[in-house]
């Protein structure tokens, strides 16, 4: 008689139920492949090979092509929010017709589950989700304030999963959100870090060999610091010893990325004279190449970052790393460890940090062992997908969570009094104001 394992048979069990359980992943964002839409299509990578057979619902062309090349069924169109930042703010007829797509999407496709991507798109599948009965998980790559997690209707969420601790540390204890929330650090693909055919980095920004070269990937947006970096480099570069001078020693800062910032981050190189130390080399395909050139150290300084993707591709690629030390950094990195971390937006010390990282070359190599080991054990995509599977399954198992005329009663309620609270904040404003006239007028 033949032995069969406990084990080995629940095993098969779990696998069969994953083969018939389909998930649909929903995004909202801009036409770009960045940290949140690298990530999904990570996730839809992998929740293919375990066995989920996976749908994308997104507004983003970039994504759903290459999300095509996954061989999984891709629905890509326009996509409204009401009320929020996001213009147009009150196309109401287009958020019906989005209400309708979800219900059609969900219900043609036999889906057990909704993946929501980002905080946006959960203001109209909460509201379908619970319709229809069926459970949805709201995956965050950013910070929501309350106002944000309100109008985005985060409350029909049945589990709320951050990309790191500072992204579910803004929650209340007395949102409905809290009672069912956990942190699931993203994954670093391997393949996007290491190359076989590193870029000459140095040839690209014209460096000589006694030169430092640091490099800066991801998007030229105010919050990402490159102006701090760039300030930095030039303070960096005018406290150059007349010995360094004379040997024509330079630092040399390559910028790889696109971004609303960057013509004004030009005007400033050009407006400091350093137009022979900071180059922008635009949007590049293979990242993992340049990662593994032979460029000093990655530098990259936040005022803000909830998780920083490209740090730990860099860091999994061997590159030593100079950061912030801000919420979600701080997660990944611990100083003088495995990076050297420096305030939010002190070019002093960031400046400080480089001429470190110039005499003491060795200490930062030492940072980027530990760095590389550290990333590679902990933040892996198969071990970011093993925790999204248990979640997965704990709500598949527990199903929808309250009911949409719960949903509706909590929203109206606490619209309510989020109004009532900002309406009295600004009497309150006003009546102050209205009492400084006053006595200045006495």
């Amino acid at each position: 008689m033949t032995h069969v394992n406990s084990e080995h048979i629940r095993a098969l069990n779990h696998a069969n139920e994953q083969q018939t359980t389909r998930v649909l992943y929903v995004h909202f964002g801009d036409n770009w492949l960045r940290g949140s839409e690298i990530v999904l299509l990570d996730v839809i990578n992998n929740a293919q090979q375990q066995g989920y057979q996976p749908v994308l619902w997104c507004n983003s062309q970039v994504l759903a092509d290459q999300a095509e090349q996954l061989g999984i069924e891709v629905v890509c169109q326009p996509m409204v929010c009401l009320g929020y930042w996001l213009e147009p703010k009150w196309q109401v007829i287009a958020f019906i017709n989005q209400l309708l797509t979800a219900r059609k999407l969900i219900t043609k496709h036999n889906i057990a589950l909704v993946h929501c991507n980002n905080g946006a798109p959960c203001q109209w599948l909460s509201v379908v989700c619970k319709w229809l009965k069926v459970p949805l998980v709201l995956h965050l790559h950013a910070r929501y304030q309350y106002f944000d997690r309100l109008a985005l209707v985060f409350a029909g969420a049945d589990h709320t999963i951050g990309v790191s601790q500072s992204v579910i540390q803004v929650f209340s204890r007395t949102e409905p959100n809290h009672s069912a929330m956990s942190v699931i650090y993203n994954g670093v693909e391997q393949q996007r870090a290491v190359s076989n055919r590193p870029k000459d980095l140095r040839a690209l920004v014209g460096a000589r060999q006694n030169d430092t070269v640091l490099l800066f990937v991801g998007s030229l947006i105010a919050r990402k610091g490159v102006a701090t970096l760039i300030a930095a480099v030039a303070q960096l570069s005018s406290q150059q010893s007349p010995c360094q001078q004379s040997k024509g020693h330079k630092v040399k800062l390559a910028i790889v990325g696109e971004g609303e910032e960057k013509l004004r981050l030009q005007m400033q190189v050009e407006s400091l004279g350093l137009t022979e130390h900071v180059y922008f080399l635009g949007e590049q395909q293979d990242v993992a190449a340049l990662y593994g050139g032979n460029a000093d150290c990655f530098v990259s300084v936040p005022d803000e970052e909830v998780f920083g993707l490209t740090l730990a591709e860099a860091s999994l690629a061997g590159m030593p790393v100079i950061t912030t030390d801000v919420p979600g950094v701080n997660e990944i990195y611990q100083n003088n460890v495995s990076a050297r971390l420096v305030p939010a937006g002190s070019v002093d010390a960031l400046a400080r940090a480089m001429s470190e990282l110039e005499r003491h070359p060795q200490r930062f190599k030492r940072f980027a062992t530990e760095a590389q080991r550290h990333i590679a054990q902990s933040f892996s995509c198969q071990q970011q997908f093993q925790q999204l599977d248990a979640c997965y399954q704990d709500v598949l198992t527990r199903g929808s969570q309250k009911s949409l005329v719960w949903l509706v009663r909590y929203q109206i309620s606490q619209m309510t009094s989020a109004l009532v609270s900002r309406l009295c904040s600004k009497l309150l404003t006003g009546l102050k104001h209205l009492g400084v006239l006053q006595a200045t007028a006495k």
